[in-house]
Order: structure tokens, then C-alpha cells, then sequence
């Protein structure tokens, strides 16, 4: 079953596009993927809730970066055991 939503690109009469029109099919498709692991009990393979600390921290870094002109390292807090390879089963 694939997920929809109307007006999700963002499209509204005399706008522009939203800019996630392009990925709607991506994101109904890591919807229905992660829908399936939780009726068949098997692991998620797609973006976690550490994906999104990475990339948000990526991009505040980033962003300082560019407005201080120097480069900053990006420093990731230790990823905790359930982001990890394998990770821990929920029983």
C-alpha cells in the first residue's frame, strides 16, 4: 500500500513547487518500507533518528562554518548500540 498526501509538494494555486516535490515517491517508499519491518518484526534498513542527528549536525556545523570563514570539524557524540551495525532487537 503506498502512502500519499495531498498538497505535499507544497502546491498551492499561484506558488511554486515545494522542494520536496521531487522525493515524494522516496518518501512514500521509506514510509512503506518501514511500515513492512513493523509488521514483519524485521529491522528497519532505512534513515534513523541518528541519520537525522548526523545530518542536522552536519549542517549547523556547516552553516557556522561559512559564516565564521574557517573551517570547523564536525563532532558526532558516540552512536549509541541500537544506531549500530546489528543493533538491538525489540522484545
Amino acid at each position: 500500500m503506498a502512502w500519499t498526501a495531498p498538497f505535499l509538494d507544497g502546491s498551492l494555486p499561484g506558488r511554486l513547487p515545494s522542494w520536496t516535490a521531487p522525493f515524494l515517491d522516496a518518501y512514500a517508499a521509506e514510509l512503506d518500507a518501514w511500515i513492512a519491518s513493523v509488521a514483519s518484526g524485521e529491522p528497519f534498513e532505512g534513515a534513523s533518528a541518528w541519520d537525522g542527528y548526523a545530518a542536522m549536525t552536519v549542517s549547523a556545523v556547516s552553516k557556522a562554518s561559512l559564516l565564521e570563514n574557517r573551517p570547523l570539524p564536525v563532532e558526532l557524540l558516540e552512536r549509541p548500540k541500537l544506531y549500530r551495525a546489528g543493533g538491538m532487537s525489540v522484545e
